[in-house]
């Protein structure tokens, strides 16, 4: 009986060792890029090592919801990159969303393209 008693505790010992070792766990799948160095985020100081971190972060941290549900919007001076393209190329594109300025360049509006009214 004192052996299986002993027994158990070696094994609940080795397993509370086991445990307690930190590890680091890499999920990743065939679309996840990895970058060397951390990526940071144009309007504000997050940092990301995936590029499905830092693609999730950017498209919906930041846009904010126009009363009707249809349109999100951002402040202009935010993204400077987006309003040089549309100032480029007009309206523009990217697959997911229509991107449009504000008729005094103060905002940028986008919608989702395949999102029904």
């Amino acid at each position: 009986m004192e052996l299986n008693f002993s027994v158990q505790i070696v094994q609940m010992v080795l397993l509370i060792g086991v445990q307690s070792t930190p590890a680091i766990i890499e999920y990743k799948r065939a679309s996840v890029i990895m970058y060397n160095e951390p990526k940071k985020c144009p309007y504000c100081n997050c940092l990301f090592l995936t590029n499905m971190d830092y693609e999730a972060h950017v498209s919906f941290r930041h846009w904010r919801r126009s009363k009707n549900d249809v349109w999100e919007w951002m402040p202009a001076k935010d993204a400077p990159h987006i309003v040089q393209r549309i100032k480029v190329s007009g309206e523009f594109t990217d697959g997911v969303y229509t991107y449009r300025l504000s008729e005094d360049d103060a905002l940028i509006f986008r919608r989702r393209i395949n999102k029904l009214y």
